[in-house]
């Protein structure tokens, strides 16, 4: 979700769908309970972050290191994502392992 909205831009159709996604999940009351013991404001979160607490509220795997997946690997598994089928469904279109290593070293 960061990702796509540093390179989709701030006013682009990405931000107006996360945006949109964002709301939906403050409008639900036990979200938006965890999102604010979770630190965060309707008014300065963006999806990425309500995504972060919510990931982390369901006690689910949200870094590379859960997998024990070292940081040296990083590399590899970006050239490797681009010949994933949903590389290039991703909203701003990955089309290069630096992309895809901008996101991974997010999540190492």
């Amino acid at each position: 979700m960061k990702f796509n909205l540093k390179h989709g831009g701030s006013n682009s159709e990405i931000a107006r769908r996360q945006e949109m996604v964002e709301k939906i999940l403050w409008s639900e009351t036990k979200v938006a309970e965890v999102l604010r013991e979770g630190g965060l404001n309707s008014e300065t979160s963006d999806l990425g972050d309500a995504l972060d607490v919510l990931i982390r509220f369901l006690e689910l795997p949200r870094t590379l290191g859960a997998y024990d997946i070292s940081p040296d690997k990083i590399p590899a598994l970006a050239k490797n994502s681009l010949e994933d089928f949903w590389a290039k469904t991703n909203p701003v279109p990955l089309a290069d392992a630096a992309q895809v290593e901008e996101i991974l070293e997010a999540v190492k």
